[in-house]
C-alpha cells in the first residue's frame, strides 16, 4: 500500500443494480481492508440504494453534481 492509487477516467469497472450504477474505484484488497471508494452515478429522477443500515462498516456519501433527497435528508446543490 506505500504506492499511490491513480486512475484515469473510465479506467474502472462500471456496473448496473437496476438503476444504480456501481463503479468500484478502490477496494479493500488495495488498503489492508481498511477502506473502499465506489461512485454510484445516479440517472435524473431514479430510486437509489433502499434505507438501510450497516453494522460493521461506515458509509459517507458525497454528491459531486446534482442533489438527492429522501423523507428526512438532502444532500447536494445548496438550496438558498
Amino acid at each position: 500500500m506505500d504506492d499511490p492509487l491513480v486512475l484515469a477516467a473510465g479506467e474502472s469497472n462500471l456496473v448496473h443494480l437496476g438503476s444504480v450504477g456501481v463503479r468500484f474505484m478502490l477496494g479493500g484488497n488495495q488498503t489492508g481492508g481498511r477502506f473502499a471508494l465506489m461512485e454510484h452515478p445516479l440517472p435524473a429522477r431514479s430510486l437509489g440504494a433502499p434505507v438501510h443500515t450497516h453494522h460493521d462498516e461506515d458509509e459517507f456519501s458525497f454528491v459531486m453534481a446534482g442533489e438527492i433527497q429522501g423523507p428526512d435528508r438532502y444532500a447536494g446543490d445548496y438550496r438558498g
